[in-house]
């Protein structure tokens, strides 16, 4: 018999985890599988479940495996976030129905994971840029979803300023101001931006994306293309293939983890190979 934990993030995407519930019990009692909903007071462990299930988005599934980072059932997920961008790589161009599907029935792989500094990443990590946006993001309480995130990645490439930070990683070294750096393991982030296109889930590496300072128009003319995921060749990136790496700077500076914020000035970052099972994987990249 199979007993799921249904964590719901009743803040995430506008309230929308609440309204998909009905639908994600409904398909459960279908099925006959029994299920206890978790919103708060997180059991200490989850031993007595077969499955989870998770309703929300990125930031919602960063915080479930860093509260429990031994998960070793399989994991579902019904996207109610305002990025969703891991569940879009887990099961691209899905509705409800299939989305449901996916969580309870879909095919179990292994993905990797990213460490920063002790904390899980599933997506990606950002430095510099990306890192300012979500540090703005959470003082913007009048706009929600995608259009805050826009307004916010606006008003930052007309004030953001490069940073300077120093990489290293095995056989690579970089010294200098850049505009920002990645290390992902899915493609995309910021709910839509192809930022890390060759990233995979399963290939036990981190896509490693590094652009250097741009002025302003600049900043504007190539949006798209990040968007896009067709920035790759451009002169001012670069981008490796990397099982850990190292990025300081003598100031302290934002990032992000699957779209939570850090701050620091130094961050040790490393991947962790095939460590959880992901329901509905149906492109690793």
């Amino acid at each position: 018999m199979r007993h799921f934990a249904l964590f719901v993030n009743v803040q995430a995407g506008k309230g929308k985890p609440l309204k998909v519930l009905p639908s994600v019990e409904q398909s459960l009692d279908q099925a006959g599988y029994t299920y206890e909903v978790i919103t708060s007071n997180f059991p200490a462990t989850l031993q007595s479940f077969t499955d989870i299930v998770i309703i929300g988005g990125d930031g919602t599934i960063n915080y479930i495996i860093n509260h429990y980072p031994e998960i070793s059932v399989p994991i579902g997920i019904v996207p109610a976030g305002s990025g969703n961008d891991l569940a879009f790589t887990l099961f691209p161009k899905a509705n409800l129905s299939e989305q449901i599907e996916n969580a309870l029935h879909g095919e179990v792989r292994m993905i990797d994971a990213g460490l920063c500094n002790g904390r899980i990443f599933l997506n990606c990590l950002g430095i510099g840029f990306d890192g300012e946006v979500a540090r703005e993001i959470t003082s913007v309480k009048w706009l929600s979803g995608r259009l805050k995130y826009y307004w916010v990645v606006i008003k930052k490439i007309l004030s953001y300023r490069s940073r300077m930070l120093e990489i290293n990683w095995p056989g690579g070294f970089k010294n200098g101001r850049r505009f920002m750096v990645t290390a992902a393991n899915g493609y995309r982030s910021g709910g839509g931006f192809k930022i890390a296109p060759e990233a995979d889930l399963q290939d036990g590496l981190l896509e490693l994306v590094i652009i250097d300072p741009l002025p302003v128009w600049k900043r504007f003319l190539y949006l798209p293309s990040i968007e896009k995921g067709t920035h790759l060749g451009l002169p001012f990136v670069e981008n490796y293939k990397v099982m850990k790496l190292f990025i300081t700077s003598k100031e302290s500076i934002a990032g992000h983890l699957d779209g939570e914020l850090i701050e620091g000035n130094s961050f040790e970052i490393s991947v962790m190979r095939r460590r959880y099972q992901f329901r509905g994987l149906h492109d690793a990249g």
